[in-house]
């Protein structure tokens, strides 16, 4: 699938996060999937501790798990985290929000005229929204998955990742504009809060490969070469202008 790659760096991205305090590397990540390479850079972002910091090292170990493609040990080490997470916030007139960052809270508090009754809670409890949601999603479990992102989405509300992956879903089950709805928010919060920084490049070829589905190739083009000038020689969006190159070579000799 095309977009596996791009989900996949973000998972590795949310691997770094927890395991080192920093939300992105400053070095390149590249993994292989088929014939295609994803590379990305990142920039490094501290990540701050919230309500239910000591979550991290079990969080750590389901990714460990995840990656050694264990995928339901994984999660059952998730639920537990979650089960903690929520456990902790119970306070009916607080507004539980996951940021990676004190200063992202503020920042989220004042452009949204947020309450003042704002609780801080770990970047690591969006990081188990996110992971269920990629476990259910490769799965082909969508609904499920979308739970979990929209869960996501309620208390991570500066994160551009649950919207990349919502994206990815949307465009498996065939819903092109719903999921180029998806990828444009996730550009836009990318672009405005630091520690969404990295998922950038993600958003701007989701929106490319989905307006190739939807042929509106001309958009599509724009946006795969906004993303080369972010990761540049990414195989995937070179592949996609290619692929639209054949398209318009065909129909001119028709």
């Amino acid at each position: 699938m095309k977009l596996t790659i791009d989900r996949f760096c973000l998972f590795i991205f949310l691997f770094l996060a927890i395991a080192t305090g920093l939300g992105c590397s400053n070095t390149s990540l590249s993994q292989t999937g088929g014939k295609e390479t994803y590379v990305t850079q990142l920039n490094p972002i501290p990540i701050e501790a919230g309500l239910g910091a000591d979550q991290r090292p079990l969080i750590v170990n389901a990714v460990s798990l995840i990656k050694a493609k264990q995928l339901t040990e994984a999660g059952h080490l998730l639920d537990q985290a979650l089960a903690t997470f929520r456990d902790r916030m119970t306070n009916p007139d607080a507004k539980y929000v996951s940021a990676p960052t004190k200063a992202e809270l503020d920042a989220f508090s004042i452009e949204s005229n947020a309450a003042s009754n704002i609780i801080w809670v770990d970047w690591g409890f969006r990081e188990v929204l996110h992971l269920k949601a990629f476990i259910e999603s490769t799965f082909k479990r969508f609904e499920l998955a979308l739970h979990f992102l929209d869960e996501e989405i309620r208390y991570a509300p500066t994160a551009s990742a649950p919207y990349v992956e919502r994206g990815y879903i949307l465009s498996q089950q065939g819903k092109s504009r719903a999921a180029l709805e998806a990828y444009t928010l996730a550009l836009d919060l990318s672009r405005r809060y630091e520690s969404s920084a990295g998922a950038e490049g993600a958003a701007l070829r989701g929106m490319g490969v989905v307006l190739v589905d939807l042929q509106e190739f001309d958009r599509a083009e724009q946006y795969l070469h906004e993303s080369l000038k972010i990761d540049q020689g990414n195989r995937l969006a070179i592949k996609e202008l290619e692929y639209i190159r054949k398209l318009r070579a065909a129909s001119s000799t028709r």
